[in-house]
């Protein structure tokens, strides 16, 4: 028997509903609110799409003045090669 186990508030687990429909589940509810500090256990949003292409947009400037790699340092028959 597997057990999944999700934590959060009341809206957060709803969000999942569906994917526990018909089966049998047991809910335990904290009587205090959560305090700033549960908060710090997750994982951080992360920049937003914007600063995601920005920073993106400097990967590839950074890259443009790296030589393409040849199809050689692909070759099946040169990377097993006795001598390479």
């Amino acid at each position: 028997m597997a057990i999944t186990v999700l934590e959060g508030t009341w809206e957060e687990v709803v969000k999942r509903a569906t994917r526990f429909a018909g089966r049998r589940v047991r809910v335990t509810v904290e009587e205090t609110p959560p305090s700033a500090s549960d908060n710090d256990n997750r994982r951080p949003a992360g920049p937003g799409p914007e600063e995601r292409i920005r920073l993106l947009n400097r990967v590839l400037a950074m890259n443009e003045r790296v030589p393409p790699v040849s199809g050689h340092a692909f070759d099946r028959e040169h990377i097993y090669a006795e001598d390479a």
